[in-house]
């Protein structure tokens, strides 16, 4: 179980918004959702607006940064961990896995096999 606390108890000299608060979650389970952060919020659009960004706009991002680290580290298989900025919500990459869990793939003995083939048939 992790804990994820988005107020520092030592530095007690900030203020922090109301809002704040604590945000547990099973690390071995999904990752938590924006029902976690706001568990009373009446969500049910589609198009959730988080920060600023759509869902959509968020997979947009994340999926680019992929494409860049794919390309520049010549990773075929990979997973990596981003963070966002509360002040300008500019992400950021902090863990490139070059063979990282899939545990959420039902299907991943498939995927898998398809990706061998298809680095094979490049060469």
């Amino acid at each position: 179980m992790m804990s994820v606390v988005t107020k520092r108890e030592d530095l007690h000299y900030v203020e922090y918004p109301a809002l704040y608060q604590h945000v547990h979650f099973n690390t071995q389970e999904n990752y938590p959702t924006s029902k976690d952060f706001h568990p009373h919020a009446d969500d049910t659009s589609q198009e959730e607006i988080i920060n600023g960004w759509t869902q959509e706009e968020i997979f947009t991002a994340v999926r680019a940064i992929g494409e860049r680290l794919r390309d520049e580290l010549k990773l075929t298989l990979f997973g990596f961990d981003v963070i966002v900025a509360d002040d300008t919500q500019d992400l950021y990459v902090i863990d490139v896995n070059y063979f990282p869990s899939y545990r959420e793939l039902d299907d991943l003995g498939t995927i898998l096999r398809k990706h061998m083939k298809q680095l094979c048939d490049r060469q």
